[in-house]
């Protein structure tokens, strides 16, 4: 709603354009007169409505339908200026040359995400797992992450800027002209990323950005740039009758009915009349062919009509098995030649790599050992396009199998598969549970270092000497060690989070200046430990208090103590 505040009292804002394309918005602020949020709330929205009464005066020459050619005026429109923007701020910091450039990958990806994606997506634990099943490395998906969350409250476009689109455009931004057009400004917002790249002399390499959809390119009589290929691992080795790999024999043949295919003939009579019919886009061959093959690696390539619930459990017994990335081509040191990956293949990688995380998952973290386990959109997605050959099947008439129950299997994916990933080992348990926690041998131990038994100089903490120094290095693990609170709430203690001149002398938890607190129950105050007392941690946190900065440096420097 545009509230802020301004000392203790809640204030309005908004920026009001209601002219020509060439007029600047004029920012308006109006104060609330009142300290209480609720009330503020109720007088913004006052305003609000009585602002919206006066827009739709001001606008009423504005068209209420779009035309097609309002669509290719708004993307050219979206797409000058956000590259005079990028171009400006290109242009103004010369030297972070290969930031910009980083930035514009980045944008490009989030842009064509919200151009492909029917909603923003969430960035969760699980888009980052789908980042990672998508091709992306490590650091290009935990980058491409953390830009999302720092616009999950204030989106890389906004409706302002899409209404400030439509109005140049002749047409009013009601919520649904703001909705059949955002695609079309996230496209073009991608497309001058990738042409910012350009003039900057680090173009963007093909394959690293997807594809805009096709219908929306073939609306707007625009050509794709060469970045026409997505980057997906999914795409594994198909052949056009894959040879089962774990069941080379079933114990008893399945019988087809009269008209039932396999399962990998249906799959490309599936591809080839969806395609032709305009439902599918040519990416669809690459999903389904991933699916058909793990099932062909699972089961056989049975007939389409025999396949049961069993067959269904047994494909997606595979993916929490292979390795996070999997199906890729390498080169034969040897011979020179390209092979591609196959399922037993990657399933002996699979198990291999989960070995190696079971012995020492943080050595393994360490060491950048890839990860086991399909993310659960991932394997969400391969139940969508085996329901969707049932759909098939079902609508040309074909034998299809009956009474399969895809929801039960989806419930598992979106539950159970994050347990299944490394470090997962029971329901509920987060990655970081499989680590044992700190015996209190290991604790002595750690407090035998230099730091607490004598150090030889302030800047060379860790070789033996005869120098205690009592500062931050020396009292957080121990305030950390001795309250069991969270190293972030350790390390950001404030002098005034201390209270000395209690009956009990205590720390109180809150937020401040240096973090914030994991939950609002994290607010607490905890006694300060004896053994903290007996160190001296009160005179040195008096010291710190009372601004005697040479009073607190006189007690640093002192004799060997011992824990």
């Amino acid at each position: 709603m545009g509230i802020y505040r301004r000392g203790a009292i809640y204030w309005w804002r908004r920026n009001l354009r209601c002219f020509a394309a060439e007029t600047h918005p004029i920012t308006i602020r109006l104060s609330l007169r009142t300290a209480c949020a609720r009330t503020a709330k109720t007088r913004a929205a006052g305003l609000e409505l009585e602002w919206n009464t006066v827009q739709t005066v001001v606008d009423a020459d504005l068209r209420p339908d779009l035309a097609r050619e309002d669509l290719n005026r708004i993307y050219h429109l979206a797409y000058k200026t956000q590259l005079d923007r990028i171009i400006v701020k290109q242009a103004a910091t010369p030297m972070l040359e290969e930031g910009h450039a980083a930035a514009n990958l980045i944008y490009a990806r989030i842009f064509t995400l919200l151009a492909r994606c029917p909603t923003s997506p969430v960035p969760d634990e699980e888009f980052l797992e789908w980042l990672r099943d998508a091709g992306l490395t490590q650091k290009e998906s935990e980058d491409l992450h953390m830009t999302m969350q720092l616009h999950r409250q204030d989106l890389p476009i906004s409706h302002r800027q899409i209404g400030t689109y439509l109005r140049d455009a002749g047409v009013h931004p009601n919520d649904r002209n703001l909705k059949a057009v955002g695609r079309i400004v996230a496209g073009a917002y991608r497309n001058a990323c990738i042409e910012a790249s350009s003039l900057l002399g680090r173009p963007i390499a093909p394959g690293t950005v997807w594809p805009l959809p096709g219908n929306l390119l073939g609306l707007l009589g625009i050509d794709a740039p060469i970045h026409d290929k997505p980057v997906d691992v999914a795409q594994s080795s198909t052949e056009a009758t894959p040879t089962p790999v774990f069941r080379a024999q079933r114990e008893q043949p399945v019988s087809a009915a009269p008209g039932d295919v396999p399962i990998s003939e249906l799959a490309a009579l599936a591809v080839a009349n969806k395609v032709a019919s305009g439902e599918w886009d040519e990416e669809r061959k690459r999903d389904i062919d991933a699916i058909v093959t793990l099932f062909i690696a699972a089961v056989g390539n049975i007939p389409f009509g025999s396949i049961t619930q069993q067959h269904l459990a047994e494909t997606m017994d595979l993916l929490p098995r292979l390795p996070s990335r999997y199906g890729f081509a390498r080169k034969d040191r040897t011979t020179g030649e390209w092979t591609q990956e196959t399922i037993a293949e990657a399933l002996r990688r699979g198990d291999s790599l989960k070995a190696q995380w079971s012995i020492d998952p943080v050595a393994a973290e360490r060491a950048k050992i890839g990860t086991v386990g399909l993310g659960p959109v991932t394997q969400k997605k391969h139940l969508t396009w085996l329901k969707a050959l049932v759909t098939f099947a079902e609508a040309t008439g074909r034998p299809y199998p009956r009474d399969l129950n895809f929801s039960i299997l989806r419930r598992r994916a979106g539950k159970a598969a994050k347990n299944e990933r490394i470090g997962r080992t029971s329901p509920g348990k987060k990655k970081n549970a499989a680590l044992s926690a700190w015996a209190t041998e290991d604790l002595r131990h750690l407090f035998t270092a230099p730091l607490w038994t004598g150090c030889a100089d302030l800047w060379d903490r860790f070789s033996p000497g005869d120098l205690i120094i009592h500062d931050a290095w020396y009292w957080s693990p121990l305030v950390i060690a001795l309250t069991g609170c969270r190293s972030d709430e350790g390390n950001g203690l404030a002098i005034d989070d201390v209270v000395t001149d209690a009956a009990v002398p205590y720390m109180h938890f809150r937020v401040n200046a240096f973090r914030r607190l994991k939950t609002a129950a994290s607010d607490r105050k905890v006694p300060i430990h004896p053994l903290l007392i007996e160190l001296g941690f009160l005179d040195y946190v008096a010291a710190m208090k009372g601004g005697r900065p040479s009073a607190a440096v006189s007690g640093i420097v002192q004799s060997q103590v011992g824990l």
